[in-house]
């Protein structure tokens, strides 16, 4: 009910929207899935919508929340998405928190990304990649985390960690 309430006036476009962004110097594309695309009716604005949940409403006076908000590269990729994809439209990002507490409540915010945000983001998945390119070519050997992820890890044959070569 508190969701359902809490929706905008805007105008769907799609739900769950699987995007490729293809970043110059990258080899490979990034795949992500956005949780809902509206349209404003009034102004044109397409908006990227995050949905998330938490057990507490996040502090909105800055500090980590803010960070995690403003910060989020999830956001950052699907806006450089869209700006490929709409390129005479406004962008803009919001972050739906569903705050599971006694009383539910559900609550918007507003966010924005910066080119220099946008670069960032582009420099560090191509510095991933060289990492992964020289891994799998046996020029550096790759950084042995163990991780609930491991089991469906592509790395997996390479990684000294799962190889039993470097203790976890």
């Amino acid at each position: 009910e508190v969701f359902i309430e809490g929706q905008s006036q805007n105008r769907p476009i799609e739900v769950e929207k699987i995007i490729r962004l293809d970043i110059e110097g990258l080899e490979v594309p990034l795949i992500g899935r956005i949780d809902l695309l509206e349209e404003d009716p009034y102004s044109g604005e397409i908006i990227i919508v995050d949905f998330k949940t938490a057990a507490a409403k996040p502090s909105l006076n800055g500090g980590e929340v803010i960070n995690d908000i403003d910060g989020n590269d999830q956001l950052t990729a699907y806006g450089m998405w869209a700006q490929k994809e709409f390129p005479d439209r406004m962008i803009g990002m919001r972050l739906d928190f569903l705050i599971k507490t006694k009383e539910p409540t559900y609550i918007k915010i507003k966010t924005s990304r910066s080119m220099a945000q946008e670069s960032a983001l582009a420099e560090s998945l191509r510095r991933t990649w060289n990492q992964i390119t020289m891994a799998r070519a046996g020029v550096i050997s790759p950084v042995a985390v163990r991780s609930f992820r491991c089991s469906g890890c592509g790395y997996r044959n390479i990684c000294p960690a799962q190889l039993g070569q470097i203790a976890a």
